[in-house]
């Protein structure tokens, strides 16, 4: 569901929450209805009324902070690799909207922070995460990018197999350890026969015959030489948080990212 969408969806569910609301606190007699009219008791209308805005008013949120936390003008100098930009920008956006560039980690898709956890002064910031979290970890604990995209753009999908590829010597480096977890469109864990969610280096990886490792992200199995890579998905949409504990510098300084993961048919 695009931003978009999710603003014009949610701005609809709050106008008709107003109006109904508005509606069953009248206190005169209404005008009988029309021929064809739909008459709604004022208890039924006033739960729609708040069901609507149940629903919408946490998408607008959701959507708003979305787009802080995407929108800038130029990466923010320092260590904040792979942003979103932290709200470090948020006065030069007070209004995001369409017309701005949305942007990506290092133009890999994945969505991660490095500067997550410490606040100092940017009292903008910690409200944003107060709002919306109990808190966060330091990124010397634990950063979780997280994938929805393919390398071209489209939305992982288990309807198409996928390739998760490390070059040689370049695993996640951390000190604790890694993992890629498949969740369906509402969050949860995928059933599959393998009766595996996750996929990482408590895992025993196959190498390919020049040292890097594949990741097959896919619903069907890619073959039984290739099912101890296999992280099995749905048909439906994908989404792929990669946790990374103890993530070591070259990944909090920059020269490390996730790479893509690519649609292999």
């Amino acid at each position: 569901m695009n931003g978009k969408w999710v603003t014009t969806l949610g701005t609809a569910a709050l106008l008709m929450a107003a109006a109904l609301f508005s509606a069953t606190a009248q206190t005169q007699p209404q005008p009988a209805t029309e021929a064809g009219a739909i008459s709604i008791p004022d208890e039924e209308a006033q739960a729609i009324a708040r069901d609507a805005y149940v629903y919408a008013y946490p998408l607008m949120l959701t959507n708003a902070m979305l787009r802080k936390l995407s929108n800038f003008a130029e990466a923010p100098p320092g260590d904040a690799f792979g942003p979103p930009n932290q709200f470090h920008h948020a006065r030069a956006f007070p209004n995001p909207d369409d017309r701005l560039v949305i942007r990506t980690n290092g133009g890999k898709d994945w969505v991660y922070t490095t500067r997550s956890g410490t606040y100092g002064t940017d009292y903008l910031y910690r409200a944003a995460i107060a709002q919306c979290c109990v808190g966060e970890n330091l990124p010397q604990d634990a950063v979780y990018p997280s994938l929805s995209s393919d390398s071209e753009g489209p939305a992982l999908d288990g309807g198409s197999n996928y390739v998760l590829h490390f070059d040689k010597g370049k695993l996640p480096p951390v000190d604790a350890f890694w993992s890629v977890t498949a969740y369906d469109i509402e969050g949860y864990f995928i059933p599959n026969s393998l009766k595996r969610q996750a996929i990482g280096d408590r895992d025993k990886l196959v190498t390919n015959s020049d040292g890097s490792v594949d990741i097959y992200v896919q619903a069907t199995s890619p073959g039984s030489d290739k099912e101890a890579n296999w992280l099995p998905v749905g048909k439906g949409p994908v989404t792929l948080p990669m946790r990374l504990y103890s993530p070591r510098e070259e990944f909090l300084k920059g020269a490390w990212a996730p790479p893509p993961v690519k649609k292999v048919d």
